[in-house]
């Protein structure tokens, strides 16, 4: 188990800790300060002796450029008075009271020397030389320079040629013409005395270093390691624009130094050469004293620090001490002990917190008394329940069992009737439309059509019950699949659209190339019951049945033309048994379940439902998808002209079909059908009878199967084994009186054309009739 610190120790650290963190900060703030200001004060006295330095350099040049335009003045005297040895004594003169001279010449205007100290280079011809151009033009001073050609006079051997100086004056007569050039050299060494000038002889003690750079930024004097090389630092940059400041920076050498800079700026009428004096110390010396102060700070900081600690250890001992007694007693407490809370002082806070406590486990204690009392009621109240429960479980168990028997069986007897109900079912549609082509006069025709509308009104009827019972058991659950919509639609367009033909009406369909994912049956469903009850109320006009995108969803729309619905009765529509028998074009208009099975249906998948109508336009019911896959581009298909009937009976004209069911009177019905339109039927009640003719070689243009034959053998698997025999496809249309989900699901997974059982005459001819179209175009 993880220890917690005390509220002794909590103080005394957070105390402590505060205490170094607050003298962390100061330290920090004033030591960065001081080394600010020490780093100001180091960097303005260093450019202070900068620009001391230059301001002594600029002087001696200019003494110098003065003593060489006196002796220029006072040269024409003699050479007046033709004393050439005047002249050179002067010059010797002149030498001797300034020993960095290293010489001093007089040349005539041709640039021949004629007077030199110590006679050098007299008879020289200079004419080419820097300073005797300068000087015949005005009194010039020429920047530092090697001088190979004068070191050689003077004897002066060495690797590196010595620096030197010049200073030049023309020399004027009487008449202001230019007769000649007294020109001299400076020894480079004399700045070494204008710098010990200014900052002592003996360098011991010192830390400051002071380097000369021409304007270019070229070192003339300084430390060994950098004269002659080229720097480009910011104080020399600074320095070429005129400004005399200082800077800490960086140096070639990695290390750090606080620099003054001050630039040549002349002295009187001499401009000055634009030399850079830098005069540089080294950082960590320079800040040596802002550091020791900063340490000192942090030693009497954290000393101080303790000091607070300990004040911080004895208070908060006062502070738990009271605190740690309580929870003592409180714990012995928890425990189970018979303590008693103490009386604690020292501060009120503490003694408030001891009477509280007493207080709490006085009540603690009564409440632990009525507690217990309560509980024993409890646990008789509990077992009692429990017995109650108990019973009632079993009760309930029992009851499950029988429900669910009951829902078994509820689901077997609708299987059952199902199939047994629609086969009948189908016979006398057939059979009625056998008696329809045989009747004449005026009143059988009549008995005839009301006989088949009666048996279309009880289809409905009967496929809407058996749906609501399916419904109410809950034994319609959804197998999402994915399905095409070009061929729902087209599939649900084959029948409808004789149906709308019969009763005078137009039906146009419309479909896109797109799978969705849902369950086809239901979908199936609701779009025929939606496309029934359109048909049923339309007296003019048509039906349209749409599947399209919008916004992203596929939307399922059925329109008509018929006499619309008032807003009153637009929401009871959906409830069971709701019909509107004014409007119905038929005898029957069905028990009111089409639209209340569509809702469920909807409600169970998900889709959205939207009626909009108007009364005396028509009415439009959408179906909105709100998930699935969808895939392809859209593709509208237009199936807006009804197919004559006699168009199918030229197709079926003389057409071999081939039939298989179990049920004797279907293949009387059918036979009959199917012969009146021309056909030549092949009709087989078993199996092994069908399937030997197959084997055999039987040829026949399209077939009818019935899907459940008996016995667990189905119509497709007999199709699928003649085609495998054969090698070829045989195109067929399947007939199915089974309606539950695992029968549908089975016949859609053939992959051909189905129909539900009973199936219209006209629908089951125009099927075979595209079947036929489809295998000739093949």
């Amino acid at each position: 188990m993880r220890r917690l610190l005390n509220l002794k120790h909590l103080l005394a650290l957070s105390i402590s800790i505060l205490t170094c963190a607050l003298i962390a900060i100061v330290t920090l703030t004033i030591g960065q300060a001081g080394v600010r200001r020490v780093e100001a004060e180091i960097g303005a006295s260093l450019g202070i002796l900068a620009d001391q330095m230059q301001d002594k350099l600029d002087r001696a040049i200019f003494e110098r450029y003065r003593e060489i335009g006196i002796a220029a003045r006072i040269s024409q005297i003699p050479l007046i008075a033709d004393r050439s040895d005047v002249l050179r004594a002067w010059l010797i003169e002149l030498q001797s009271s300034y020993p960095d001279y290293a010489w001093i010449g007089y040349a005539d205007h041709n640039g021949k020397v004629v007077h030199a100290t110590g006679g050098l280079l007299e008879g020289v011809d200079v004419s080419g030389q820097a300073w005797f151009r300068a000087g015949l033009k005005e009194p010039a001073v020429g920047d530092v320079h090697q001088s190979e050609f004068l070191a050689a006079a003077l004897s002066r051997r060495s690797e590196t040629a010595p620096l030197y100086l010049y200073i030049a004056a023309p020399v004027v007569n009487a008449s202001g013409d230019t007769i000649g050039v007294i020109g001299a050299h400076l020894d480079w060494s004399w700045v070494n005395e204008v710098r010990d000038s200014l900052f002592g002889i003996t360098p011991a003690g010192r830390t400051e270093e002071v380097l000369v750079l021409t304007g270019a930024g070229v070192v003339l004097l300084g430390p060994p390691e950098l004269t002659g090389s080229l720097l480009t630092l910011k104080s020399v940059q600074a320095a070429m624009t005129g400004a005399n400041r200082f800077a800490s920076e960086e140096w070639p050498d990695g290390g750090r130094y606080v620099t003054g800079y001050a630039r040549s700026d002349g002295y009187r009428n001499f401009t000055g050469l634009g030399w850079i004096v830098l005069v540089r110390q080294d950082a960590d010396v320079a800040l040596a004293p802002a550091r020791q102060l900063q340490q000192q700070t942090i030693i009497w900081g954290f000393g101080l620090a303790g000091l607070a600690a300990c004040a911080a250890w004895m208070l908060s001992g006062q502070i738990a001490a009271p605190l740690l007694r309580l929870a003592n007693s409180a714990d012995a407490i928890r425990k189970g002990q018979q303590v008693e809370i103490p009386h604690v002082g020292g501060y009120a806070e503490a003694e408030t917190l001891s009477r509280s406590l007493d207080a709490l486990v006085f009540e603690l204690k009564q409440r632990q008394v009525s507690l217990k009392e309560f509980n024993r009621s409890l646990e008789l109240q509990v077992a009692e329940r429990t017995s109650e429960l108990a019973a009632r479980n079993i009760a309930l168990s029992l009851a499950r069992e029988e429900a669910e028997g009951a829902t078994a069986t509820k689901s077997r007897f609708l299987a059952v009737a199902s199939h047994d109900l629609r086969q009948p079912l189908h016979a006398i549609t057939l059979f009625a439309r056998a008696l329809s082509r045989r009747v004449s006069g005026e009143e059988a025709p009549q008995l005839v059509a009301q006989l088949e509308s009666s048996l279309a009104s009880l289809k409905e009827m009967f496929d809407a019950l058996l749906d609501v019972s399916r419904l109410d058991a809950g034994l319609i659950e959804p197998n999402i699949t994915n399905i095409s919509v070009k061929e729902l639609v087209e599939r649900i367009t084959g029948g409808f659209r004789a149906e709308a033909y019969g009763r005078g009406l137009t039906f146009k369909s419309r479909s896109i190339n797109a799978t969705i994912a849902t369950d086809p049956v239901l979908l199936e469903t609701m779009l025929r019951n939606l496309l029934s009850n359109s048909l049923k109320f339309t007296r003019a006009g048509g039906v349209l049945l749409a599947g399209r995108r919008r916004n992203g969803h596929i939307l399922f729309e059925v329109y008509d033309t018929g006499p619309g619905i008032s807003s009153d009765r637009q929401t009871r529509i959906y409830e069971e048994f709701e019909r509107s028998k004014e409007h119905a074009t038929g005898t029957n208009d069905g028990l009111g379940l089409g639209l209340s099975i569509v809702h469920r249906y909807a409600s169970l998948l998900g889709f959205q439902i939207k009626l909009v109508s108007r009364v005396g336009h028509g009415t439009r019911v959408s179906l909105a998808l709100p998930e699935g896959t969808m895939n392809g581009n859209e593709a509208p298909r237009d199936a807006d002209a009804p197919v004559p009937a006699a168009t199918v009976l030229r197709t079926l004209q003389g057409a071999s079909v081939f039939v298989i069911d179990d049920d004797p009177q279907i293949i009387a019905g059918t036979e009959r059908e199917l012969t009146d339109r021309g056909c030549r039927v092949l009709s087989f009640p078993t199996i092994p009878e069908a399937n030997a003719a197959l084997l055999a070689g039987l040829r026949f243009d399209v077939a009818i199967v019935d899907f459940d034959l008996g016995n667990d053998q189905t119509g497709p698997a007999l199709l699928d084994a003649a085609e495998r025999a054969r090698g070829q496809r045989i195109p067929a249309l399947i007939l199915t009186g089974g309606t539950d989900a695992a029968t549908l699901a089975a016949v859609m997974k053939t992959g051909r054309p189905w129909l539900t059982k009973p199936a219209e005459p006209d629908t089951v001819a125009i099927a075979l009739s595209d079947l036929i179209a489809a295998t000739s175009t093949a």
